[in-house]
């Protein structure tokens, strides 16, 4: 016979994950100079790819630029201030986090199509 567990029922509105512990100050802090140095990063790469469409008028290192520039910086830019406004200002946003979740997905994804084409393109 097998036993099927019961579970307290939820309290309205608490779901499980939010019963953890939010991060401290300091680990906070962390993600946030890690998304800073990768959007640093991205934007470093996406300046040397853009130089060398400039040196060599090569198409794919601008679509390679433009690609890096969609996939790491558009939306790491956007999130470090959605970030500072919504959790440092407390800012409430105008629109859905939903939209502005499908509009960083749809520059990633445009971004991956135009590294694609770089890569791929003769």
């Amino acid at each position: 016979m097998t036993v099927i567990p019961t579970y307290p029922p939820r309290q309205t509105g608490e779901v499980p994950l939010q019963s953890a512990t939010t991060p401290s100050g300091l680990v906070e802090l962390l993600l946030l100079a890690a998304s800073v140095t990768t959007v640093v990063i991205g934007i470093a790469i996406a300046y040397v790819a853009f130089r060398g469409y400039r040196r060599n008028k090569s198409r794919q290192m601008l679509f390679l630029a433009i690609g890096f520039v969609l996939v790491i910086a558009f939306p790491g830019t956007a999130d470090i201030l959605l970030y500072v406004l919504t959790v440092v200002l407390e800012f409430q946003l105008p629109i859905n986090k939903l939209y502005l979740a499908g509009i960083m997905q749809a520059s990633q994804l445009l971004g991956m199509a135009s590294i694609l084409y770089a890569l791929v393109r003769r």
